[in-house]
Parts: structure tokens; C-alpha cells; sequence
């Protein structure tokens, strides 16, 4: 779908006003059933890393449905500075890493293709991905279209991996 804005004299200002309609969308609706079974999957331990390309707050309401605390049960992260302070190796608890932003902090979304193919954004996220992906010995790739040639895709594909796949 593509959708066109009116040119109402400030750019900037329409872009704001857009990114706040789109993200009070996505803060609307309730967890379901894929949400609730990776959170229960998270909490009895059977997975310990969620990737997602999604925005929305819904893969982190699953979790404290199901009891666990954010911090406490389960780690969030949705902007590059948190990112970047993570050594992978000594979370101690799960964590959810939200690549393309939160509408919790609109200025961490990545919503247009300028934004999405930054080389510095693209750093960080090489860097979560390819440890995703050389880490862990399971990895299950749930509602993924693999569409995104200029974000995902050329990170993902150069990555030699011996996970199985699901």
C-alpha cells in the first residue's frame, strides 16, 4: 500500500504529525495468540533471544500477561543506544530487541527507507543479527516475509550460519 501526504508547507511538520497518528495506531489492540505462545516460550526458557522488525508494544505485553516483569523476567531493547551497550554474552536474562524502533520512543522508529538504510543503524543491527544468528543453535523465524532487500536481507544473507532454521 502506498499512501500520499498533502504537502501542507512544512514537511517536518507533517511528518511528525503522521509518525504520531501511525504510532497511536500501533499502541492500539491486545497481545494474541503468537505473542502469548512466544512469551510462553520465553518464560519456561525455551527461548532466551526475540528479533523482531515490528514496533508495536504487543511481543512485550505478552510477557507481563504472563507474570514476568520487564528488567526483572525479560529485557527490551528499541533504540541503538541500548544496543550498543549490550554484551551478549553476559545477559543473564531474555530479551527482546525491537530493530526497527518502539512506539514507546517515536524517535527510535525506523519508518521510511531513508531511515531503515542509515549505515550507522545498520552497524548496530549487522551486529544483533549476526550474533542471533551464530549463537544460538535453534532459531525459529516466525511471520517473516524476508522482503526487506535494503535493510534485513543484506545482513542476514553473508552471515554463515550452522543454527538450524525453522
Amino acid at each position: 500500500m502506498f499512501v500520499q501526504t498533502v504537502d501542507r508547507g512544512s514537511r517536518r511538520r507533517d511528518e511528525t504529525n503522521f509518525l504520531g497518528h501511525l504510532t497511536s495506531l500501533f499502541k492500539t489492540g491486545q497481545p494474541n495468540k503468537f505473542h502469548t505462545l512466544v512469551a510462553k516460550l520465553v518464560k519456561s526458557g525455551y527461548v532466551k533471544e526475540v528479533v523482531t522488525t515490528n514496533f508495536d508494544t504487543k511481543l512485550q505485553e505478552a510477557p507481563i500477561k504472563e507474570g514476568m516483569h520487564v528488567g526483572k523476567g525479560f529485557e527490551v531493547l528499541y533504540d541503538e543506544e541500548h544496543s550498543k551497550k549490550v554484551a551478549f554474552e553476559a545477559v543473564s536474562i531474555p530479551f527482546i530487541i525491537k530493530i526497527h524502533g518502539s512506539v514507546v520512543s517515536e524517535k527510535s522508529i525506523r519508518t521510511t527507507l531513508d531511515l531503515i538504510s542509515k549505515r550507522s543503524l545498520r552497524e548496530e543491527r549487522k551486529r544483533i543479527l549476526e550474533h542471533f544468528f551464530t549463537q544460538n543453535p535453534n532459531i525459529l523465524i516466525m511471520g517473516y516475509s524476508a522482503s526487506d532487500e535494503f535493510d534485513i536481507n543484506p545482513v542476514i544473507i553473508p552471515i554463515d550460519s550452522e543454527s538450524n532454521i525453522y
